[in-house]
């Protein structure tokens, strides 16, 4: 596999992409095998601030981070073996 290269100028995120991402976690939350997280609304009280945050961010600094695995109830016997999608992160190429 070669190596990535990235953009020359840099990318950011569309804010009306955030707007419908935020929306539709508030809604229907990450995934149907955890409850939906309380940073969420926390995130609804300052959207503004956290919004305008992001947009700022060079995306070509972040990396991904490793699946999330976890093991989720299907019943009283039966568990899920489930990876979410990652999250995201800085990475160190600043």
């Amino acid at each position: 596999m070669s190596d990535w290269n990235p953009p020359a100028s840099a990318v950011h995120v569309d804010p009306a992409a955030l707007d419908w991402a935020l929306k539709h976690l508030l809604q229907f939350g990450d995934t149907v095998f955890v409850p939906k997280s309380f940073e969420y609304k926390a995130i609804q009280h300052s959207w503004e601030e956290v919004k305008q945050w992001l947009v700022g961010q060079d995306l070509r600094n972040w990396a991904a981070l490793d699946l999330r695995r976890l093991l989720a109830s299907k019943s009283m016997i039966h568990w899920n073996a489930c990876c979410l999608l990652p999250w995201c992160t800085r990475s160190a190429i600043n």
